[in-house]
């Protein structure tokens, strides 16, 4: 029972990050390259990288190449139940990633 523990307050550590929050937001309903992620959300593309390489190594993310592109998607499982959550009771959500400020 505690390695559950451990593992639900790691999983809560990697979301509670605003930029890998936003990141996962961005790619909850389809896959973006790095640099299409940072262009939206508004931060260099190192730093997103960056935050991708965490999400990879914590499997709430993957990726693909494509014609020496590279698009991450949101892994199935727990991080997309969360973001689902996430999007049904802060509706907004979908559009705050995307740098629109609720009213």
């Amino acid at each position: 029972m505690k390695l559950a523990f451990k593992q639900a307050t790691a999983f809560l550590a990697y979301v509670s990050n605003d930029v890998r929050l936003q990141i996962m937001c961005e790619i909850l309903h389809s896959a973006k390259t790095a640099g299409d992620i940072a262009g939206t959300i508004g931060l260099p593309c190192a730093t997103v990288s960056q935050h991708l390489k965490r999400l990879r190594d914590a499997e709430l993310v993957y990726f693909q190449t494509a014609e020496r592109e590279t698009y991450y998607m949101l892994a199935p499982g727990i991080a997309g139940n969360l973001l689902g959550f996430l999007e049904a009771h802060f509706p907004s959500i979908t559009t705050l990633h995307a740098g629109h400020e609720a009213a």
